[in-house]
This record gives structure tokens, sequence and C-alpha cells, in this order.
């Protein structure tokens, strides 16, 4: 799979929901994009937990350079 944005991949699992949703698709299929939204949702709660860490990384760094301040 090519390298998808945050985006991207948030597009992706709301058309895969859609889709699960419709109930048009065999059980194959079924199966096939459930397997694929929940790659998609382990990626972007990786996304998010690494962009958590880094806010976290700048508020503390933030929080010393006040307390070097004041």
């Amino acid at each position: 799979m090519e390298k998808m944005t945050f985006e991207e991949k948030l597009n992706r699992l709301e058309e895969i929901v859609q889709k699960i949703d419709s109930n048009t698709l065999g059980l194959e299929e079924s199966m096939k994009v459930y397997e694929e939204g929940m790659n998609l949702i382990k990626d972007l709660e990786k996304t998010l937990e690494e962009a958590n860490a880094k806010f976290a990384n700048i508020n503390n760094s933030e929080e010393i350079i006040n307390k070097v301040i004041k």
C-alpha cells in the first residue's frame, strides 16, 4: 500500500464503513475490507499517539522555559 496521509486513511476508512453498511458485499469481500479497515484504524491510532507524545513534549518544554524565565 502506498503511503497515505492521515486524512487519506481516514477517508478510506469512511469508505470502508459505508461499503460494509451497504450490505452489498459478499462475505469474502466484507472480510477483506474489514481487515483493511482494522489495519487503517491501527495506523491512525499510532499516528494520533505519536502526535500526542509530540504535543506533550512541546508542552513540557514550554513549562520548563517558563520556570527558567520566572
